[in-house]
């Protein structure tokens, strides 16, 4: 027997025992003993110890039957029976009992097994109640006597780095390194608020999903979550999103998987760390740098959408020190023409593009909420985005979306407890794809498209050449060049832009800030160029910075090598872009794009309602002032008037319809100008009086008088 301290299965053992362990030392009938015995005629010690006796022999009669089939066990206990002058329901108790106490042995045993050997599985302490080794997370525990043993809690290795904490020392997680079910690492830092909002669950399953061994039951999650919040030495400053952020007067580029850093450089590296855990970013890497050039570069050269979606990429890095706005290039035309194409390879710069049917991809979609694309600008920052196919969004949601992005932070808002979320910054340069223009989906919506809208996402048409967005792909060859280079940028990427990366904070702030002015500067004195440049307005001057951007981008990665291209090609090809894009201005680049919206709307208006809402007026016969019919006589809700070839509008049309959401003023000089509208000369005014006829009677009044031929 062991001295351990009783525990429940030893307390039922005792009762059962105890039930007959000693024969009465009192007589079953007093008239039949010969002679008075005396009950206290032997010792305490002796009747205990013919008590222990009795009871060990019963317990080792249990276990010599443990094994015996049903059978043999019957018989066993008829013998038993009486030997030990017990029930057959008390000897059955005592052996299940037995059975039980022998299982949990095992047990015990097993667990002494499983705990890691300090000398050859790397075993680290941190603290007295959690090690870990390559054999996984454990948890000290004590068993039923109070005896100290190692439970497994995560069958894969689990390490603390460092705790986290933002630079204001709020906002704090921990740094782990997570060796998954293959034996690769991984870097993710945990926020602890997500810890102590029980998402134990949450948490655990989001580790599963990296290949963490985690065991499924609700003990061992709990102790796991428990051992990320342990303290460790080591500090780490987190950042809220990705991109450049200086350590020690030093440049570097964080990642969510990653923090790059000049050659050299020892200082502290900050890390990612949001609200969330991101185990998907969609910046990864597949292949090789001299892989992605042979196989998708070199082949795609001569072809300007592929310079404008790759140099869009590139130029992502450089917003920061080019002093630049954010915005997009929306690359629009009808399907099939391989515009997605063009993007897929520029979004492989970064990580695998976005291709129906699979997750963690570079790029998102337009039918993403407001929230989702504000998370996905956070993952973006400083690098790129892809935004795919405008017209399956909704309208509604599109307008604010490219606002939000363009300005580059979250929305304002609030908490449960009436307190302010903390907002987050990011500096993105996209792409964008879709069938119709940003302006005619939008509009088409009932949304109104002002002037800035389309300076930050600028509508670029895609078609080079009949139904092929490929100068060099005519659209006989389009699908074959869609089966062949789709499949490539779903094998070849991001390696090439972790290199431009490191390039980048190898060459330093100051030497990246001068070599995008010496670039940009270069590509706007091209010939084609500044011929625009020279009579642009402040509008199309942002959007030309934003083409000249990104050709100084695809100036210096040809320098680093990392683009198989010439200077010149990539110098022409977004030349190109910037071409078709100005095609929508019908050559007025002198004109904002609000006095364009203005105008446009005019037109629009005045060939809709020219027929229906303007009384028509004509001289007759006698030379008198009358109605062009009868039906003129009882028009209601007009706009004004039609006269003579000319279109007079009453004032409160003007500004109320003809120029809603534009400054009615600025319109009607640029009009002027233009030679459509007739202004009071004399008395200096844009206004001016005819003759019209009101309930029949001839008066006069002031119009805005337009020539019928802006019609034309």
């Amino acid at each position: 027997m062991s001295d351990r301290p009783m525990d429940s299965t030893d307390g039922e053992l005792a009762a059962a025992a105890g039930a007959a362990a000693v024969p009465s030392i009192c007589p079953a009938n007093d008239d039949d003993a010969e002679t008075e015995q005396d009950a206290f005629a032997g010792s305490a010690e002796e009747v205990a110890a013919e008590e222990t006796r009795r009871t060990s022999e019963l317990f080792a009669w249990a276990d010599s039957v443990l094994g015996l089939n049903e059978a043999d066990l019957e018989l066993a206990l008829e013998d038993a029976v009486k030997r030990f002058k017990r029930k057959r329901a008390v000897l059955k108790r005592i052996i299940k009992a037995r059975r039980s106490e022998k299982a949990k042995d095992e047990a015990r045993a097993k667990r002494g097994r499983a705990s890691p050997d300090d000398a050859k599985d790397n075993v680290k302490y941190y603290s007295l109640d959690f090690k870990v080794s390559d054999r996984g997370v454990f948890a000290r525990k004590l068993d039923d006597n109070g005896h100290p043993f190692w439970e497994k809690i995560c069958t894969t290795r689990i390490d603390l780095e460092a705790l986290t904490r933002d630079g204001r020392g709020e906002n704090w997680g921990t740094y782990i390194i997570i060796t998954n079910r293959d034996g690769q690492k991984k870097k993710l830092p945990v926020p602890l608020a997500l810890i102590h909002a029980d998402k134990v669950t949450d948490i655990a399953g989001l580790l599963a999903s990296l290949g963490v061994g985690i065991i499924p039951t609700r003990q061992a999650r709990q102790l796991l979550v428990q051992f990320l919040t342990l303290d460790v030495k080591g500090r780490v400053t987190a950042v809220p999103q990705i991109g450049w952020h200086c350590s020690g007067g030093t440049w570097l580029f964080v990642l969510p998987d990653d923090t790059i850093v000049p050659a050299g450089f020892d200082g502290p590296r900050p890390v990612l760390q949001t609200a969330s855990l991101h185990v998907q970013h969609g910046l990864d890497v597949r292949g090789n740098i001299e892989q992605w050039i042979e196989q998708i570069a070199r082949p795609m050269a001569g072809n300007s959408n592929v310079h404008l979606c790759v140099g869009t990429m590139f130029a992502g890095p450089l917003l920061k020190f080019a002093h630049e706005p954010p915005g997009f290039f929306h690359l629009w035309g009808t399907s099939k023409i391989a515009k997605s194409l063009a993007g897929a390879v520029g979004q492989s710069v970064w990580g695998r593009p976005k291709v129906p049917g699979e997750a963690d991809a570079f790029g998102a979609s337009w039918t993403a909420t407001a929230v989702g694309l504000e998370r996905y600008a956070v993952l973006r920052s400083d690098v790129g985005a892809y935004l795919d196919e405008i017209g399956e969004g909704a309208p509604k949601a599109i307008r604010p979306a490219v606002y939000g992005l363009a300005n580059g932070s979250t929305k304002l808002r609030g908490t449960q407890d009436i307190t302010l979320r903390p907002m987050e910054s990011f500096r993105i340069l996209g792409i964008s794809t879709g069938e119709p223009t940003m302006e005619s989906y939008l509009s088409a919506g009932g949304e109104k498209v002002p002037a800035g809208l389309k300076v930050r996402l600028v509508d670029v048409p895609a078609e080079v050449q009949p139904d092929s967005a490929f100068e060099t792909c005519p659209r006989e060859q389009i699908e074959e060049l869609g089966k062949r280079f789709y499949p490539l940028t779903s094998e070849l990427y991001g390696a090439v832009g972790r290199a431009w990366l490191q390039h980048l904070v190898d060459l330093g702030d100051e030497k990246i800030g001068a070599l995008v002015r010496q670039h940009r500067e270069e590509w706007l004195k091209l010939p084609a160029v500044a011929a625009v440049q020279a009579k642009a307005s402040v509008q199309v001057h942002s959007i030309l910075n934003r083409f000249a951007l990104v050709a100084a981008a695809l100036r210096m990665a040809i320098e680093a090598k990392l683009l198989p291209w010439s200077i010149d090609e990539t110098d022409r090809g977004v030349a190109a872009c910037m071409a078709r894009c100005l095609t929508s201005r019908n050559g007025r680049l002198d004109l904002t794009g609000e006095v364009l919206g203005a105008t446009e709307q005019i037109r629009k208006i005045l060939a809709a309602d020219l027929h229906g809402r303007f009384i028509h007026l004509r001289i007759g016969d006698d030379g008198k002032l009358e109605y062009a019919n009868a039906a003129d006589a009882n028009k209601r809700d007009t706009l004004g008037y039609v006269k003579d070839g000319r279109i007079l509008v009453e004032p409160t049309a003007w500004r109320g319809e003809l120029c809603a959401g534009y400054d009615p003023v600025k319109t009607a000089q640029h009009l002027k100008t233009e030679g459509w509208l007739i202004a009071d000369e004399a008395g200096g005014k844009l206004q001016r009086q005819e003759k019209v006829m009101r309930g029949g009677d001839v008066v006069t009044a002031r119009f805005y008088v337009l020539e019928q031929k802006m019609l034309d």
